[in-house]
């Protein structure tokens, strides 16, 4: 018995293959938007971001006025593009997470596009001012240089 790729559906080549297509982008859509931030426990958490779980969720609510709103349901959602965009800071690197990490299954090019609008989210001078602190004193700058003699 031969195996019937149309699963008894009109022999239309191109239109099986635009719904098999179809369907497993929508497949990856699910996969990606079902994720919770708050399933992973503290550790792993900070671990992947470097940050506990209530600091993110406070910067995902401080920066979402500052960051275009999804246009499609199937855009990518702003908590996906932040823990994105945090992998990205703390390990310096997308392509070692790029497309196997569960937290954020995306492609190198939806990665990239991410980590630009999130930064440029974070560098908006009301974000920036009031997550980034410099020393204001000199006794800080010069207590944490290494001197060489």
């Amino acid at each position: 018995m031969d195996f019937d790729y149309f699963n008894g559906r009109a022999r239309h080549v191109v239109a099986e293959h635009n719904r098999r297509v179809r369907y497993q982008v929508h497949l990856r859509f699910r996969l990606r938007d079902a994720h919770n931030p708050r399933d992973i426990s503290v550790e792993a958490f900070i671990e992947l971001f470097r940050m506990p779980q209530d600091i993110f969720l406070q910067l995902l609510e401080f920066i979402r006025p500052y960051v275009l709103p999804r246009r499609s349901p199937l855009a990518i959602p702003l908590y996906t593009k932040l823990l994105c965009a945090l992998s990205f800071y703390a390990t310096g690197t997308y392509q070692e997470h790029n497309g196997t990490n569960m937290h954020h299954p995306m492609s190198q090019a939806s990665v990239s596009y991410c980590i630009e609008e999130i930064t440029n989210a974070l560098n908006h001078p009301l974000v920036f001012t009031r997550f980034v602190k410099f020393p204001l004193t000199l006794s800080c700058k010069s207590s944490s240089l290494v001197k060489f003699t």
